[in-house]
């Protein structure tokens, strides 16, 4: 007895390229992978401090305060500068202000006759359930790609 198959890979062939296609240009998942970052990054201005909470404010500038104590909420400037850019390889989550690393990283600041050390208070964090929703939005591109939509 002699079995003959045939089979019509056209359609293997059809998915591997929406496939690849799908993996040359990232822009769409680079894009909801970088508004789920800045959600997260507000929420850290938000709740002061995620996972942990930030340092609270030194009594000398509670005083001079006008927002209850709120650490790097006295006018939202920092929070509200946090931005993406997506491209078809990468996303950057960032804020194009100046004093922005001195408050992710601490340090020293100020003139030579006044320095004042500020505590770290990491605000570009990205946290253990923004992996699970970025992890969300890869798979689902795929599977756009894999049923042939985007």
């Amino acid at each position: 007895m002699k079995i003959d198959t045939k089979m019509d890979l056209d359609g293997v062939k059809a998915l591997f390229n929406r496939l690849r296609k799908a993996g040359e240009d990232l822009t769409p998942v680079m894009k909801r992978i970088g508004e789920t970052v800045k959600t997260s990054v507000v929420r850290n201005f938000l709740e002061g401090g995620r996972p942990e909470k930030w340092t609270p404010l030194s009594p000398k500038t509670l005083k001079k305060k006008r927002n209850k104590g709120r650490v790097l909420m006295e006018e939202t400037h920092l929070m509200n500068s946090v931005s993406w850019k997506a491209t078809a390889r990468s996303v950057e989550v960032g804020t194009n202000k100046v004093y922005a690393a001195i408050h992710q990283f601490g340090g020293e600041a100020g003139r030579k006759s006044k320095r004042v050390t500020i505590p770290a208070r990491p605000y570009l964090l990205v946290q253990d359930e923004d992996i699970a929703e970025i992890r969300a939005s890869i798979t689902a591109h795929i599977m756009a790609a894999e049923k042939g939509g985007r």
